[in-house]
């Protein structure tokens, strides 16, 4: 069983940090759980890549570039 520890804690005659992952047997795991000490890890599983590009192989070609004339014109 994987543990996330939320306290700073001694396991095993070692150390481990808040946040530390550490793999545990069963028994011992769930008693660390049980004392709020430590919470059950679960991988974050990565969700696919869509596709997000939706109707640009439809889009028809940029418009012409039009020249600004007036007051506001880049000179």
């Amino acid at each position: 069983m994987k543990i996330e520890f939320t306290q700073a804690t001694f396991v095993k005659g070692d150390f481990c940090d808040a946040g530390t992952v550490i793999e545990i047997n069963g028994r011992e795991g769930q008693d660390l759980i049980n004392m709020g000490r430590a919470k059950e890890f679960k991988d974050a599983e990565v969700p696919a890549a869509e596709d997000r590009s939706i109707g640009l192989e439809d889009a028809p070609e940029s418009p012409e570039f039009t020249i600004r004339k007036g007051k506001f014109a880049k000179k």
